[in-house]
């Protein structure tokens, strides 16, 4: 038997539980509405805009830190910018619109802290080139004051000719996207003109942590028990809120199980565990997984299995809404929450009834039952490990 553990950690961004107080602190944030400023150039007949949806869900969190640009066959024609995160330097994204094929290239910006507030650009002699970039910033303080800053970083090439006027968000925003006047006709297509996009820098109260508490309760038995079981923790720990249950095959063997999960926010802590019985090594196509579509939001409350000649052959997952207004909503409409294997026959074993968490808990982990079957190992049935939550 080969016992393997895998616990693993991917910071995202905030939860998307709504709140329920216990801690709470300010963030910096941008506010909603835009505001475009005119071009430093020339305009174009095409207008590009870069900017970034924030791929963790935290688009308005994200700020211009750097500037970058290409060029093919001296076309300025690719270019790119590093929006970073007001509240987490370490979370950074390069979103990019452009030319394929593109060398050459520039960047400016700034350093901590500081992002894009204003430009203006260098143009070739016959002004519809752009051929340098010169940047204004401001800081961004924790508590969400900005300050003008003295550098005034600029990059130019070799065929900079005319600075242009400058163009700046207004006070107190700073720049969260670029807008690319572009002659028109096919690629590279030269950039004329360069604008900002721009957005208000305030603050809002965090998201409220939470927590688990309390001992640790066990459903009953889904499925057939035996002396042998196996406790599964996403992350390793009982902190972890369990959302997803997959397992595999070996021949006709349902051997493999992981489980995952994440903890409670705002900050998620993804983490996995794995207990494997294949050696391994399992039957390709025999992988099946139940969990909701929003794994971050829906965690598992209660699960049945279905049975076939006493091996374990379908999963089918309850999930709950756990801050929902009015307390904890059960949620059971997703096919995703049900996945069984070929040989998952009504009345044939079929499947158990369903066992379920007390209402005020979650499941942060499973128990495997596993019974020995001519010379292997079969997962026969599982319970829920069950925790409170505030």
């Amino acid at each position: 038997m080969i016992l393997k553990r895998i616990v693993f950690a991917a910071l995202a961004a905030f939860a998307l539980w709504p709140a329920c107080a216990i801690a709470s602190q300010n963030v910096v944030h941008l506010e909603d509405e835009a505001h475009r400023t005119a071009l430093s150039g020339m305009g174009g007949d095409r207008m590009d805009v870069i900017t970034d949806p924030g791929r963790y869900g935290d688009w308005d969190e994200l700020g211009v830190r750097r500037i970058s640009w290409k060029e093919r066959s001296d076309q300025p024609c690719h270019w790119a910018i590093r929006v970073v995160n007001l509240n987490d330097e370490g979370r950074d994204l390069y979103p990019s619109e452009g030319c394929s094929g593109a060398q050459s290239e520039k960047e400016v910006g700034f350093g901590a802290d500081t992002y894009v507030s204003g430009l203006r650009v260098c143009l070739n002699r016959d002004h519809d080139r752009v051929k340098g970039l010169h940047l204004r910033g401001r800081k961004v303080n924790a508590d969400g004051t900005i300050q003008n800053v003295s550098s005034d970083p600029h990059v130019e090439r070799t065929n900079c000719r005319d600075w242009m006027d400058w163009v700046e968000c207004p006070n107190g925003q700073i720049a969260t996207g670029l807008i690319v006047a572009r002659e028109s006709g096919a690629e590279p297509r030269s950039a004329r003109g360069i604008g900002l996009i721009c957005r208000r820098v305030s603050t809002r109260a965090a998201e409220a942590s939470h927590r688990f508490i309390g001992e640790t309760s066990i459903t009953d038995l889904a499925g057939i028990g035996t002396g042998k079981t196996m406790d599964m923790l996403p992350g390793g720990d009982r902190n972890h809120a369990m959302d997803t249950i997959e397992w595999s095959e070996k021949g006709d063997e349902p051997c493999r199980v992981v489980v995952k999960g994440a903890t409670l926010g705002p900050v998620i802590d993804r983490g996995s565990d794995t207990y494997d019985l294949c050696g391994g090594k399992t039957r390709d196509g025999s992988r099946r997984q139940a969990g909701p579509s929003d794994p971050n939001k829906y965690p598992i409350t209660g699960l049945k299995v279905c049975l076939h000649n006493g091996r374990l052959k379908g999963v089918a997952i309850e999930v709950s809404a756990p801050f929902a207004q009015g307390g904890p909503q059960r949620m059971r409409s997703e096919g995703n929450l049900t996945a069984t294997q070929p040989n998952c026959r009504e009345g044939d074993f079929g499947w158990t009834e369903v066992v379920r968490c007390p209402a005020d808990q979650l499941a942060v982990g499973l128990r495997v039952a596993v019974r020995e079957d001519m010379g292997g190992f079969d997962i026969s049935g599982m319970r829920l490990l069950c925790r409170r939550f505030e």
